[in-house]
């Protein structure tokens, strides 16, 4: 018997599994191991068969990168369009197609919803999940993506990249980040951009210091 696929194993229902940064190019692997490792010990019923099937299976993911990361990804947000988790983890559009439809095809995902996006014209876009997420996590990603349609929030992302050589420690001055607005806003209210960039830090678990 094939064994269910972990999709309820994510942030919200185990924190100490994954990092806050699990997509940050500097993870530290060692967590991808304790996060199937957990599982397999809490759910210890599994029987010698059952665990080398279970295993089997993270196999599978664990050596095509572009099953992996996409995979991680899902376990720490919960869902997103395919085109999010590819600007997300820098991931050529091909191989992110590939690694997404593996996972639904293989039922560690699931294809949720078309949602509306900022753009007019052109198919909706779609979003995928882990099997079983709430209906708090779906909103939260549909905010999410939508944002991401935005031409602001585009600029938004570029200076919330650019500020990580500047963190230190988790922490980062916020002046920084509006200098660094400043040089790159496109036309855009510098200020406003700091705002949205301190926000999405903020998020992201980093201190802001004003």
């Amino acid at each position: 018997m094939k064994p269910a696929p972990v999709a309820q194993t994510n942030k919200r229902e185990n924190p100490e599994s994954l990092t806050p940064h699990a997509s940050n190019p500097q993870y530290n692997k060692i967590n991808e191991n304790q996060l199937f490792l957990s599982y397999a010990a809490r759910n210890s019923f599994f029987t010698p068969t059952k665990l080398r099937e279970f295993l089997a299976q993270f196999e599978k993911i664990l050596i095509r990168k572009e099953r992996k990361e996409p995979y991680l990804y899902f376990l720490e947000n919960g869902a997103a369009t395919i085109p999010l988790v590819r600007d997300e983890l820098k991931m050529d559009e091909k191989s992110t197609y590939r690694g997404v439809n593996w996972l639904v095809k293989n039922g560690f995902l699931e294809k949720l919803r078309p949602i509306k996006g900022a753009k007019k014209g052109g198919p909706k876009p779609i979003l995928y999940g882990l099997p079983g997420i709430d209906e708090k996590t779906i909103a939260e990603a549909i905010i999410k993506v939508q944002r991401n349609y935005e031409p602001a929030y585009k600029v938004v992302t570029d200076i919330v990249q650019r500020t990580w050589d500047h963190i230190k420690d988790e922490e980062i001055q916020f002046s920084k980040i509006v200098n660094l607005s400043r040089r790159h806003c496109q036309g855009y209210q510098f200020i406003d951009i700091a705002e949205l960039a301190a926000q999405e830090l903020h998020r992201k678990g980093v201190k802001i210091w004003r």
